[in-house]
C-alpha cells in the first residue's frame, strides 16, 4: 500500500474519531462536513484499490475504525438505553415482557437515575429478543461500575461478529 494510502486512513481514522466523539446531532454543519470528508476518501478507495493484498489491509484498518467507536455514546439513538435497562432488570429477576418502564416507575422510581430517566414515559415492555437478552445482562452488571463499561460491553459482542465477517470474506476473496 502506498504512502498516501496510509495518510488516507490516518486522516479517516481521524476523522471517523473526531465524528464519534465530539461531533453533536445539533452541529448540522460539522456533521455534513465530516460525513462529506469521510465518503471522499472512502470514494478514493473503493476507486483506487485494486491489489488483493491492499484490500486485506484496509479491510483490517476498518476494524480498528470500528474498535476506536467502543466507547463513544451514540448521538442519534438512544436504543442502548433500553438494552441496559432490560439487562438491569433481568439482573434483579424481572421479566422485561411484563412490565413496561412506566410500570417499574410508577412503583419504583429510584430505579430512574442517570440515562434511565429517558425511558420514564415508555409504556411499552421489551421489544429485545430473548438471545439478546444473554449480551445485556453482562452490559447492564458493568454499567453499575460506569455507563460507558456497559455500552463497550453491548459492542464488543458486535465487533467480534464483525472480526470473524472479515475474517471469512479475506478467505473468501482468497
Amino acid at each position: 500500500m502506498s504512502v498516501i494510502k496510509y495518510l488516507l486512513a490516518l486522516a479517516l481514522a481521524l476523522v471517523y474519531g473526531y465524528a464519534g466523539y465530539f461531533v453533536h446531532e445539533l452541529n448540522v454543519v460539522t456533521l455534513a462536513l465530516v460525513f462529506g470528508v469521510s465518503f471522499a476518501i472512502y470514494f478514493y478507495f473503493i476507486f483506487y484499490t485494486k491489489d488483493k493484498d491492499e484490500v486485506n489491509t484496509l479491510l483490517w484498518f476498518s476494524m480498528l475504525f470500528r474498535l476506536s467507536f467502543l466507547v463513544a455514546i451514540p448521538i442519534f439513538s438512544t436504543d442502548y438505553i433500553r438494552y441496559l435497562w432490560d439487562g438491569k432488570l433481568l439482573l434483579n429477576g424481572i421479566n422485561p415482557y411484563f412490565y413496561s418502564p412506566s410500570d417499574i416507575f410508577s412503583t419504583s422510581p429510584q430505579w430512574f437515575v442517570g440515562s434511565f430517566s429517558v425511558l420514564q414515559a415508555d409504556y411499552t415492555p421489551t421489544f429485545i429478543a430473548p438471545l439478546l437478552h444473554l449480551f445485556t445482562i453482562p452490559a447492564a452488571f458493568f454499567n453499575e461500575i460506569h455507563p460507558v463499561l456497559g455500552l463497550a460491553f453491548l459492542r464488543l459482542p458486535i465487533i467480534a461478529a464483525d472480526f470473524v465477517i472479515i475474517k471469512m470474506l479475506i478467505r473468501i476473496l482468497n
